[in-house]
């Protein structure tokens, strides 16, 4: 008796606590949950937020509970029916394909639009099979769209030639779109050919990326000392004028030259992305760009810091079957039975 009361109280505080309004934010920090019901709740509620198919697809790329799969599966497919075209995101890195793109082209690129104060967008596209089937090339949609850069096309699954050739319809792309317009061009583009995308505003300093051949030289040592000192204190103006002298200095470093260039570029940006900065003074040393997220790899080390709730207790079992039949666990000084906990908990004994 005791234990359905237990339970009925439980059901009602989960109820309850799924009934508490969360707003945009709350809901997409509460889908990085330790606790799957959380995850699947948030996940649910983000479909009424249409701007939220950016945060579901990044969690669907981390998620391992089948139920929390499915809720953002079901989500994603009613944001894909109710909004053809998805506000923007502001992206926290560039794609690796568009720092590949040639050191002058994306300095050039660069210099025009710091010139007008303007950023870009990158555009997702993923033809479905009713747009092939109607005869829609996605090349063509690509090549008209308005502020076109360079594109990306790469196959959501691999495809064998006999596949593609047998029915082009299995040709599973995934498009993605470097655009210099602004989404209401984008917006008007995309929904006159009625076609769903996904855009995202990529920040200018972004095309900041190193090249060619990296030879080791103390040349620029004292220079990137002085320079990290200048950013720990907010000094942009002495930062600026230490990269134009650090940009004058010849040591025949093809892959230096290429990054005190940007160095010095971002120096007349009104606020300079310093995470690109010292990702940038960081090559210095081996060569090595490495535009690392600090936040999103604390998230990740704190989740990974923490076992499964079904994992703890599995570690908590005594192999006490041949001998006692029900097996019990010390809890704070209370003797429970793991049944009763595991009930308690909501857990079925093979989680």
């Amino acid at each position: 008796m005791a234990n359905k009361s237990t339970n009925q109280r439980t059901a009602k505080w989960l109820k309850d606590r799924r009934l508490i309004k969360r707003d945009f934010t709350q809901l997409k920090i509460q889908l990085t949950s330790l606790i799957a019901s959380e995850r699947r709740w948030a996940a649910r509620d983000l479909s009424f937020h249409s701007k939220a198919s950016p945060a579901l697809i990044h969690a669907l790329t981390n998620e391992s509970n089948d139920d929390v799969i499915d809720a953002i599966l079901a989500s994603l497919q009613q944001l894909r029916n109710k909004h053809p075209s998805v506000t923007t995101l502001e992206l926290t890195s560039a794609p690796k394909w568009v720092s590949q793109l040639h050191h002058i082209a994306r300095i050039t690129l660069y210099k025009g639009l710091a010139a007008s104060d303007k950023h870009l967008h990158i555009i997702t596209y993923t033809p479905d099979e009713k747009e092939l089937g109607n005869g829609i090339d996605p090349m063509t949609i690509v090549q008209q769209c308005p502020g076109l850069i360079s594109f990306h096309i790469d196959t959501s699954e691999p495809i064998s030639e006999e596949d593609t050739f047998s029915n082009s319809l299995n040709c599973k792309l995934d498009i993605q779109i470097l655009v210099s317009s602004e989404p209401p061009q984008i917006n008007e583009y995309f929904n006159r050919l009625n076609i769903p995308v996904h855009t995202y505003i990529l920040d200018r300093q972004f095309l900041a990326f190193p090249e060619g051949k990296f030879i080791p030289t103390q040349a620029y040592r004292l220079f990137t000392d002085e320079i990290n000192f200048s950013i720990i204190n907010g000094d942009w103006k002495k930062y600026a004028q230490q990269s134009a002298a650090m940009f004058a200095v010849q040591a025949n470093a093809p892959f230096q030259e290429t990054t005190i260039e940007w160095l010095t570029a971002l120096s007349h940006e009104n606020k300079p992305n310093t995470r690109i900065i010292k990702a940038l003074l960081a090559t210095f040393k081996a060569g090595n760009f490495d535009l690392v997220d600090s936040s999103q790899s604390a998230i990740a080390l704190a989740s990974s810091s923490f076992q499964p709730l079904s994992a703890a207790l599995n570690s908590l079992f005594y192999d006490y079957s041949s001998e006692t039949p029900n097996e019990m666990v010390n809890l704070s000084g209370h003797i429970v039975p793991i049944a009763q906990l595991r009930r308690l908990l909501g857990l079925n004994n093979s989680d």
